[in-house]
């Protein structure tokens, strides 16, 4: 294998793109002849140093969760009508709506830890006063 290339607008967009599709960062840069000859510290630097390049990536990371969430729910409704057309027997429907469950479970968290600000569970309030004057909460009835 030669030397990998220096890194492109051209090869970024690819890069990019299959990040966009929910490709992992290790499936790119460790697939091989996928297109992608450059290594996965020479895209990290690239990012660490470029801003405008970070944004892309976020970006394309954000696209990569919807993405994720739209085929989860396209799993179900295919399922869905599956089970009721009896295509698929009562059992190994059951066997399915769970492993669908899992799948379901496991891209919630993803999404809750990939875009925390849209998916996360998590509520949390900061509320910040002023030194002098305390916080003065009321409810008229």
């Amino acid at each position: 294998m030669g030397r990998p290339r220096k890194l492109n607008k051209k090869l970024i967009e690819v890069i990019l793109d299959k990040i966009s599709d929910s490709e992992t960062i290790r499936e790119i840069f460790e697939t091989p002849d996928n297109g992608i000859d450059c290594s996965w510290t020479t895209f990290r630097k690239a990012l660490v140093s470029d801003d405008s390049l970070m944004l892309r990536y976020e970006k394309s990371k954000s696209l990569a969760v919807d993405y994720l969430l739209s085929d989860i729910e396209h799993k179900r409704k295919k399922l869905e009508k599956q089970l009721m057309s009896g295509e698929i027997d009562p059992k190994q429907g059951h066997n399915l709506v769970n492993i669908l469950k899992i799948m379901t479970t496991n891209r919630q968290w993803s999404a809750s830890k990939l875009r925390p600000k849209v998916y996360s569970k998590q509520a949390e309030l900061t509320i910040k006063g002023d030194k002098q004057e305390p916080l003065n909460i009321k409810w008229s009835s």
